[in-house]
């Protein structure tokens, strides 16, 4: 029990492991039997030591693969750039279907950032006192991710939370994080943005004018998603790069003007000169 206790590493398991390897692939080199010499012991320990505190040998080799530690850890945040990713679950940020048959992709990927950035699910957020909630999720391409999300009291005032992470692969670790209020001829301005774009009518992905069956792909944007709940009401609008237009207006209001951020640059990679 007071091995099992210590807090193993990757490396040390690793060490562990290899001696095991070795103890078993050259025995002429360990004696096992009679116990003799310090590699024997160390063998023998790091066997007793790995049969009793390690998993099932099935997942050793998944195992020394990734970053895993053995014994109690934190939650691990899951990289939100690379794939697979978790579904949306435990807790669920958008109604199943919400982006289409097909969106199930799209919903991971968007909760993973809510999930790793510690944001709620939107519905759960309205209340007496807030009629209404709206947070902007902006992923741009090769950068870190943002949230502001505005609650609206029902007394027209406003409440703004700004959160950033360190980047896409990191998502945990939150680089900005403040809360603010927000006057009501500021709320009124975003609302009025909220109703000139025809937010909750508006499909949730572009599509073409000409066949509205088509979406809009485009690739490495910056992927600006609007989340809207209000009185059991829920609405999400996602456009990458949209064009200008009220939902640009609306996007850039909420994140430059009400937030003061702006959009950092792409970072240059310098090529390797041969």
């Amino acid at each position: 029990q007071r091995l099992c206790a210590t807090r193993l590493s990757l490396k040390d398991f690793k060490a562990m492991y290899t001696t095991i390897l070795w103890g078993v692939a050259i025995p002429m080199h360990v004696r096992i039997r009679g116990g003799r010499g310090a590699r024997s012991r160390a063998c023998c320990k790091a066997l007793l030591l790995v049969l009793l505190c390690s998993p099932p040998l099935s997942s050793i080799t998944s195992i020394i693969a990734s970053d895993q530690v053995l014994g109690p850890t934190a939650p691990q945040v899951p990289d939100c750039s690379r794939e697979p990713l978790p579904l949306d679950a435990d807790p669920q940020y958008f109604p199943t279907g919400a982006f289409g048959i097909d969106g199930a992709f799209e919903a991971s990927i968007n909760a993973c950032f809510l999930r790793a950035m510690q944001e709620a699910p939107l519905p759960e957020l309205v209340t007496l006192e807030t009629a209404q909630v709206f947070r902007l999720t902006l992923i741009p391409a090769w950068r870190p991710p943002f949230i502001v999300r505005l609650a609206v009291r029902s007394d027209g005032t406003g409440t703004l939370a700004v959160k950033a992470a360190k980047s896409q692969r990191n998502a945990g670790v939150i680089t900005v994080g403040r809360t603010e209020a927000i006057s009501k001829s500021d709320v009124d301005v975003f609302l009025t943005l909220v109703e000139a774009a025809g937010f909750w009518s508006m499909s949730t992905k572009e599509v073409y004018s000409k066949d509205p069956r088509v979406i809009v792909q485009v690739m490495d944007g910056e992927k600006w998603v609007i989340e809207g709940a209000q009185n059991g009401r829920y609405h999400v609008v996602t456009r990458t790069s949209p064009k200008p237009g009220p939902y640009a207006e609306l996007t850039s209001y909420l994140f430059r003007r009400l937030a003061r951020l702006e959009m950092p640059p792409v970072p240059v990679i310098p090529r390797k000169r041969h």
